[in-house]
């Protein structure tokens, strides 16, 4: 056992002077407020993080400082349908303007934010190898896999991978046809050992 030093006695009856606080929870969320305060830093002083048009959604700064205004406009239009729960919406531009990076940086926003696990996007086929090149341009840290033209297995992995995990799932409007006309013909298409056939 340990002997107590003068220094050592001083230090153990001020841990016993400590009174317990009236109002415990009104500490924990002065203490949240505060560690939010510094992790979002919103002094604009090296954050690492950027509220996007004051809508709530916050970026990585880098990705931020990329976009031109009406870019952010259209992140921040994308997160007030999300968060004032809006069945939909519509980004439309003129072509080229980046309707491709708004998206993808409202999704970083909500991977970063943890409001979403898994997305499915779905497009033109021929622009699917587009989305992955902009996905690893600008955001590389999100897993993008792709559920279209491979073999049939390798969708399988991809799809499950996505499911266990987080990240965004590429796939055309073909395969979402395929599927759901598979889903629907399935009933009729069913072996003798039960199994559909495809």
């Amino acid at each position: 056992m340990e002997q107590k030093t003068p220094k050592t006695r001083k230090r153990s009856s001020k841990v016993h002077k400590i009174q317990p606080k009236e109002h415990p929870t009104e500490d924990v969320q002065d203490a949240e407020e505060k560690l939010m305060s510094l992790a979002l830093d919103k002094d604009g002083d090296g954050d690492e993080f950027v509220d996007v048009c004051q809508s709530g959604l916050m970026i990585c700064r880098e990705l931020h400082d990329k976009l031109f205004e009406h870019q952010k406009e259209g992140v921040a239009f994308l997160y007030n349908l999300y968060h004032k729960k809006r069945q939909g919406g519509i980004l439309a531009d003129d072509m080229g303007l980046g309707k491709t990076i708004q998206i993808i940086a409202f999704l970083s926003g909500m991977f970063d934010a943890g409001l979403v696990r898994s997305v499915l996007l779905i497009m033109p086929v021929t622009l699917v190898n587009n989305w992955m090149r902009e996905f690893a341009n600008w955001v590389p840290g999100i897993r993008v896999k792709v559920f279209h033209g491979t073999s049939k297995k390798e969708r399988e992995q991809n799809l499950e991978q996505i499911q266990r995990r987080t990240g965004v799932l590429l796939t055309s409007y073909q395969m979402v046809l395929f599927i759901v006309c598979s889903a629907a013909w399935s009933p009729f298409l069913k072996t003798k050992q039960g199994q559909v056939s495809l």
